[in-house]
């Protein structure tokens, strides 16, 4: 294999590659998310999705991967401030809203779980656009 001692890369461009390849993800599983809650709350009839418990469950799973690959861009300066304190308190509601919905399966703790996602991902996406990631 032959490597050229002059090539140089340009880490700005990987780092904002990678940075493009993440919010991919998270806006491909924020759609699949929107889509398990409009699934679930229509009737639809769907596998996994039979009880609010179990549409709970996929909607955990999905939020879990969520919070994996907003989490590769964390770096020891975004952990500072208000934004990151915000989004860190909804994090937690998130987490606190899957284990009421998988415990009582019920609507509220669902759909309520649902729009906390949602908001994790505009703040995510605003935080990506402004620099605060």
């Amino acid at each position: 294999m032959n490597v050229d001692a002059d090539a140089s890369i340009d880490d700005n461009d990987t780092v904002f590659e990678n940075d493009d390849r993440v919010q991919v993800e998270l806006d491909d599983l924020e759609a699949f998310a929107g889509s398990v809650v409009l699934a679930r709350l229509s009737g639809w009839d769907w596998p996994l999705l039979g009880s609010f418990g179990s549409a709970t469950a996929v909607l955990t799973a999905v939020g879990l991967g969520m919070c994996i690959a907003g989490g590769k861009r964390i770096t020891a300066t975004s952990t500072r401030g208000t934004f990151f304190g915000l989004t860190a308190a909804f994090g937690f509601a998130a987490l606190a809203l899957s284990v009421t919905g998988l415990i009582t399966g019920t609507r509220g703790p669902f759909v309520a779980l649902g729009v906390t996602m949602l908001v994790l991902w505009v703040l995510t996406t605003l935080g990506h656009t402004l620099g605060k990631d």
